[in-house]
Parts: C-alpha cells; structure tokens; sequence
C-alpha cells in the first residue's frame, strides 16, 4: 500500500497543481497584456513615470500570491482532514495485518498437519489458503481505492474552501488574480510586497474556528 506520506504529497500535487500551473500561466499572459499597452504606443516621461509608479503602488497592480508551502503547514483545516486521512489509514493497516495474521496462522496450520492429513484434506486447506490470500489481496487493493478516493475528495473540498475564501477576499480588496506559489512554480522573482501569505493563513484559521463554534 502507497506510505501516507507519499501519498498524500502526490494527492496535494494532484489537486493544486494544476491550479497552480494554470494560475502561473494567466500571470503570464496577464503582464504580457500590460506590458503590450505599456509600449504599443509612445509615452511622455511623465506618462512612463505614472505607469512605473502605478505598478509599484500595491492598490493598483492586482496580483499577488501566497506560499502553498506555508499554507500547508499552518492552515488548521487541512491539518485536521490531514489528522482524519491519517487515522482513516491507520485503521485500514490495522485490518490488513489482522487479515495477513490470520493467513499466517493457517499456514502455519497447514504446516503442522500437513504430514498426518490425508491427499483430500491437504488439498481442502491448500484451497483454503489460496481463498484467503485471494481475499486479502482483493481487500487491500479496495481498502488503497477507498483510502486515495476519500483522500482526494476531502483535498479537493480543502482547495475549494480556499478558492471560496479567495473569491470574496479579492472582491473585498479588488484582486484580479491570487496565484499559489509552491517550489515547483517557474515564477524566478516574486516581489514580497504581494505576499498575502500571513493574512490569508490567519483569516482562513479565524474562518474555521468560528465555522468550528457553530457546529
């Protein structure tokens, strides 16, 4: 079965990703759009100056991002699906080593009568033993489909709370784009000044406290 671990960094990938990979991708065409405008036509150095100072200015350039990373590792909601997906996992171990013990056990069985058992009754246990080695395959393959299902529909509910949170967030503050940078983005500079990191990390916390209250 696929470590926890593993699993769910490739979960996390699969489920933010490409959201990244997409948001990364429109930050693209979108400074390609200002700098077309920007230099489409001939400006006075009073105009260059007001775009310079206007893309410096953090109210007017409508872009900014925050640390995945950090998300991650602070966000108390995901710890908690983290916490459930982890437990979930542990019971699942739980029962496949009572199942492999079981097996054991009857091979080991299987072993000790084998000499005073007759052709019919070695071969009646020999069935049984390839039944229960058939089934504990079947449910350990099972238990690993239901584990990463459940994995991803709770990871997808988490991005989907974050993208909620985002979309009234940037209404409030007028964003046009809030992208996830992470270590495998291939943005080479990100001004700090749009670093939304920390206030999106505690509203989100204050968020699930009080959504926490009312249940």
């Amino acid at each position: 079965m696929l470590g926890w671990d593993a699993y769910l960094q490739a979960s996390k990938y699969y489920c933010m990703k490409n959201f990244s990979i997409v948001l990364n991708l429109v930050l693209l065409v979108a400074v390609g759009v200002l700098f077309y405008f920007q230099f489409k036509s001939p400006k006075t150095a009073g105009q260059v100056q007001r775009v310079v100072s206007d893309t410096a200015s953090p109210g007017s350039f409508k872009i900014v991002y925050f640390e995945m990373d950090s998300l991650d590792v602070k966000y108390e909601y995901l710890k908690e699906v983290r916490e459930v997906l982890r437990r979930k996992e542990a019971q699942m171990g739980n029962e496949m080593k009572q199942m492999e013990i079981r097996l054991t056990n009857k091979y080991k069985e299987y072993q000790q009568r084998a000499a005073s058992m007759s052709q019919a009754e070695q071969m009646a246990l020999q069935q049984e033993l390839s039944q229960m080695q058939q089934d504990a395959q079947a449910a350990g393959q099972e238990k690993s489909q239901e584990l990463n299902g459940e994995s991803m529909r709770r990871l997808q509910e988490v991005k989907l709370k974050i993208q909620d949170f985002l979309k009234a967030y940037s209404a409030q503050h007028g964003y046009v784009f809030v992208y996830a940078a992470d270590r495998s983005d291939n943005i080479y500079y990100k001004d700090p000044s749009r670093d939304i990191t920390a206030e999106v990390i505690r509203l989100l916390n204050e968020q699930y406290h009080a959504e926490k209250k009312k249940k």
